[in-house]
């Protein structure tokens, strides 16, 4: 009997402790003049961390069950200068905040992605694919899962090139030799088999949230 009552006692406990109360922790990303969409988000609570990407309209979201009263949030986005500061928890159950990035000079992509900086990434397993185009929040997601199993992740440069041309080619230059490593990593027919298993992904998430094939524009 005093075994069973200490085991009761032990799961009361237990289950107390870790009962913390769920927060929503909400926020917009602008510039001087826009929304920025799909601007990586990082929150750090305790030894946790989670990942959020702005939508259309530059809103990002997180579900929280913590005790924390003060978080570490960091916001990035190419192009612009990364925020990396500590917000206050309100005492409501979701808290809003507003992020305002700051434009970076005219980023070098041609020195900082080249044949040589690939190898380098390459040799310290730090290599990426270049990607140049909107990716949803989403679509991110799939994307991050399924390449994570062909050992690489996709790394967006922006939605479009304004560099006059440098950016498409330093993702050429880059990705050229970073290609070559998985070609030889991979079985033959990563990429398409890759390829496929994304857009499989991303049409399930369509169908998913549009069941009846209208998308509503």
């Amino acid at each position: 009997m005093k075994i069973v009552q200490c085991l009761f006692l032990v799961v009361f406990f237990s289950a107390s402790i870790s009962a913390y109360p769920s927060k929503h922790i909400k926020g917009v990303v602008v510039d001087s003049k826009y929304p920025v969409i799909g601007a990586n988000i990082t929150l750090k609570n305790e030894s946790k961390v989670k990942h959020a990407e702005t939508d259309f309209d530059g809103n990002f979201l997180f579900n929280i069950e913590s005790k924390l009263t003060r978080m570490r949030i960091l916001v990035q986005y190419p192009g612009y200068y990364p925020i990396d500061t500590i917000i206050e928890m309100t005492k409501n159950d979701t808290s809003f905040y507003k992020f305002i990035l700051t434009e970076q000079p005219p980023f070098n992509y041609l020195a900082h992605y080249n044949k040589k900086t690939a190898i380098h990434d390459i040799k310290k397993k730090k290599y990426q694919i270049l990607q140049i185009g909107l990716v949803f929040a989403d679509e991110a997601k799939i994307m991050r899962k399924i390449t994570r199993k062909y050992g690489f992740q996709y790394l967006n440069l922006g939605d479009v090139d304004n560099s006059g041309g440098e950016m498409e080619k330093a993702q050429k230059e880059y990705n050229d030799v970073v290609y070559k490593y998985l070609d030889a990593k991979n079985k033959k027919g990563w990429e398409e088999q890759m390829r496929g298993e994304i857009n499989s992904a991303i049409k399930k998430l369509i169908y998913s949230k549009h069941p009846d094939g209208q998308i509503s524009k």
